[in-house]
């Protein structure tokens, strides 16, 4: 009788240390699954951060297109005016010519 009473508090010892060993183990599969979920929204706000500079990028460029644009049509009218302006002068210098 002594024996099943030694055997029976060992199959106790056994099952109280399977049980703890199961409760660490579901504690730190919620850790994991807790640090998991962190992980997932942190690269989550990393692609949106991406996606925005991909947009302000984009823009950028968009916008230093229209600069070069607008400035090769100022360059352009600053050479029409230019001639222009040399031919007034020319003009002028002529008339001033003829009338002296």
């Amino acid at each position: 009788m002594q024996e099943v009473r030694s055997a029976i508090s060992q199959v106790s010892e056994v099952a109280a240390a399977i049980s703890a060993a199961v409760e660490e183990q579901s504690a730190t599969t919620r850790e994991i699954a807790a640090s998991v979920q962190t992980v997932t929204t942190a690269t989550e706000a990393a692609t949106g951060a991406m996606q925005d500079v991909s947009t302000v990028s984009d823009d950028a460029e968009a916008a230093s297109q229209s600069v070069l644009q607008n400035a090769d049509e100022v360059g352009r009218t600053a050479d029409v005016l230019r001639s222009e302006l040399t031919m007034f002068l020319k003009a002028m210098a002529k008339t001033d010519e003829d009338d002296r």
